[in-house]
């Protein structure tokens, strides 16, 4: 994915403007690109971002984006918290037909005081339109950048960033008087969410970390991801660098684990992250309930490694089916609705279950049966922080599955495969933040971490 900064233009195909929003909305429109005749339809575009909105535990960003042009083919929106630079919010939107948008970006909570924008400070929302085929001609387009100050009547006066306005022209003496204007190509489709190209493969995870079932990406800790042991282990979860170094462990007191099996990132009761971790297997069929876990995410930048943590107390989200005992190995947590869902594995198609934000918040439920997948052996999962896309893992393959619906619609479509090459016992998969790349990690003792990005 490409994101456009003040003072970085885009790359070629990528048309881009961007709003800082204090406490009103403000519109920004970007300017001509120069040389391209697809580039000068995105002169119009705007992009509009409303005051944030929260509700059970989760915030976002309401923003529109108008003036997509014809052969556009993705949008990508980025919030920035202006005091610290930091991302604090991410969402990705295929363009269904060209005109306006309105897409609701999830935003961390620790961004926000009382769900407003602190004061002082800004939230910088940008937008970036992606056309599935560039016309004639690459191009670099400049950027706008605008903050609307309190009480300003008008809308801001406009910068311009020092982008230079290079143009890479076709293939071709410019002074050919027999070159006409160069064709344009047939549009392709727009590259695939999660494509999974490029595999890497990171540092095999050491000791105590012998058979890591589930893997979580932080949100706002760069390289660092979460993970746990199956059953067998003491209830506690650790962080993990992309060097297969164990960062930090965090014991969880009062509780008891048996059979934890996977790790998902959400929404904290209070703002900010959480770590749900779920104690959710079952292969006999037996439990009558079982438990998720539900700790702030800690800061671990700075501690020397190998450091153990203080131990917290979780949360217990006690729930239970409402169809008997089921085997559940992969959790998902919907940061836009604050939801949790759980993803069952010995079945022929997967059984799809959701606890409700409510649910959650009161600790305990009867989770609701949403629906069957399209094929069983569901061993890990993970869904994008804008709630429309989920990795799903078996032993076998990764697939993405897709939806405007939200998560439990998106487990319930076909999916599409992913790049995959089998592990051992491979049961962990995490998306990180930008919804562009996914990691997995197979249980078993010495095994790395592989990295999937476009």
């Amino acid at each position: 994915m490409v994101l456009c900064h003040a003072h970085r233009p885009p790359r070629a195909g990528f048309a881009a403007a961007s709003v800082a929003l204090l406490s009103s909305a403000a519109l920004v429109m970007a300017p001509a690109i120069p040389g391209d005749a697809s580039a000068a339809a995105v002169q119009g575009m705007r992009v509009k971002a409303d005051a944030p909105a929260c509700r059970s535990g989760s915030a976002w960003l309401p923003v529109r984006v108008s003036g997509i042009p014809e052969r556009a083919s993705r949008v990508d929106v980025t919030v920035r918290q202006g005091s610290t630079g930091k991302v604090v919010g991410q969402a990705r939107r295929a363009v269904l037909r060209a005109g306006a948008m309105k897409v609701r970006v999830p935003i961390g909570r620790a961004a926000l005081v009382d769900c407003q924008v602190p004061r002082g400070d800004v939230l910088d929302t940008r937008a970036a339109v992606r056309a599935a085929q560039p016309v004639g001609r690459a191009v670099t387009a400049r950027v706008l950048d605008a903050a609307l100050r309190p009480g300003d009547a008008d809308a801001p006066e406009a910068r311009e960033d020092d982008a230079p306005d290079d143009v890479v022209l076709p293939d071709r003496a410019p002074d050919d008087p027999g070159a006409g204007p160069t064709p344009a190509p047939d549009p392709s489709p727009a590259p695939a969410r999660l494509a999974g190209t490029t595999r890497t493969v990171f540092g095999a995870v050491g000791a105590p970390v012998v058979e890591a079932s589930g893997l979580a990406w932080s949100h706002t800790q760069d390289d660092l991801l979460w993970t746990h042991n199956d059953s067998g282990d003491s209830a506690r979860v650790f962080a993990i660098g992309w060097d297969g170094a164990v960062r930090a462990t965090l014991p969880l007191a009062g509780v008891s684990a048996i059979d934890i099996e996977d790790i998902a990132l959400g929404a904290a009761a209070g703002g900010g992250d959480a770590l749900f971790v779920a104690d959710i297997g079952d292969n006999a069929a037996v439990r009558s309930g079982v438990r998720v876990y539900r700790v702030a995410e800690p800061s671990v930048w700075g501690l020397p490694a190998g450091s153990t943590l203080g131990a917290v107390a979780p949360q217990v989200i006690r729930l239970s089916y409402p169809d008997g005992a089921r085997d559940g190995e992969a959790l998902l947590a919907d940061r836009t609705t604050g939801d949790l869902y759980v993803v069952t594995k010995r079945e022929a198609r997967s059984r799809v279950y959701r606890a409700s934000a409510a649910q959650v918040a009161a600790g305990s439920g009867v989770m609701q049966l949403v629906g069957e997948m399209a094929y069983g052996g569901v061993v890990g999962a993970d869904a994008c922080a804008d709630g429309t896309t989920v990795v799903v893992k078996t032993y076998d393959a990764v697939r993405v599955h897709e939806s405007g619906g939200g998560i439990g619609a998106a487990l319930l479509t076909q999916g599409a495969d992913r790049p995959y090459v089998r592990e051992p016992q491979g049961e962990a998969v995490a998306v990180d933040p930008s919804c562009t790349d996914y990691a997995t990690l197979s249980e078993g003792a010495g095994q790395p971490i592989v990295r999937y990005a476009p």
